[in-house]
């Protein structure tokens, strides 16, 4: 989301996971090349400190605002369906698709209801035309095996319904040695082909 901003893109980003201010903050430090625990606990150095306002503030001038909306603002698909409405974004993060509460039938099971809000969610980006990036989790399954790069499509979370909706799928795995070098391992899990599709 913070590359495609400093591209220029016009970004709205929707988190049910963590409130807007703390979102922002990760951000604020990704964005002005600070490290993020002494940001979090106001551990600043002084010429980090200044450092920071000022990338800030010369990125905000250049590129504008970072659109974060979290609950209460945004808790159901048609709350999505309006912001991108309202801000009408160059593309759309949500995190924690499977956390939005699904207006109607309050009987239809969760997966039910994921399915329904990714499937939402395909017809919002063909209607606008823009890129909608989510996210998911390896099942219990997939998590085993996540360490070797051996989980596949049919190891994520809601795999009943998600890779039907889904263009590209990205696994990220991370073994003990990655994690202690801070790297991580990209594996496309599905690369949906089509007349004129391209990866963005």
């Amino acid at each position: 989301a913070e590359k495609a901003w400093r591209e220029g893109k016009k970004v709205l980003f929707i988190s049910t996971e963590m409130s807007a201010y703390r979102i922002g903050r990760r951000f604020d430090a990704i964005a002005g090349g600070i490290p993020y625990d002494p940001l979090r606990k106001a551990k600043l150095e002084a010429v980090l400190e200044n450092k920071y306002k000022n990338e800030l503030q010369d990125l905000y001038k250049k590129y504008g605002p970072l659109k974060v909306y979290c609950p209460p603002r945004v808790k159901s698909i048609e709350d999505v369906a309006l912001l991108v409405e309202e801000e009408k974004p160059d593309i759309l993060f949500i995190d924690g698709v499977y956390v939005l509460i699904q207006k109607g039938n309050s009987q239809d099971k969760h997966h039910e209801k994921v399915e329904e809000a990714i499937k939402q969610l395909k017809w919002i980006a063909e209607e606008k035309k823009i890129p909608v990036v989510i996210n998911t989790q390896f099942n219990r399954e997939g998590g085993k095996n996540s360490a070797k790069q051996e989980s596949d499509m049919e190891h994520t979370a809601f795999s009943w319904s998600l890779p039907m909706y889904v263009d590209y799928m990205i696994g990220i795995f991370q073994s003990v040695d990655m994690r202690l070098n801070k790297t991580i391992m990209l594996k496309f899990l599905k690369l949906r082909e089509a007349d004129g599709a391209e990866m963005p």
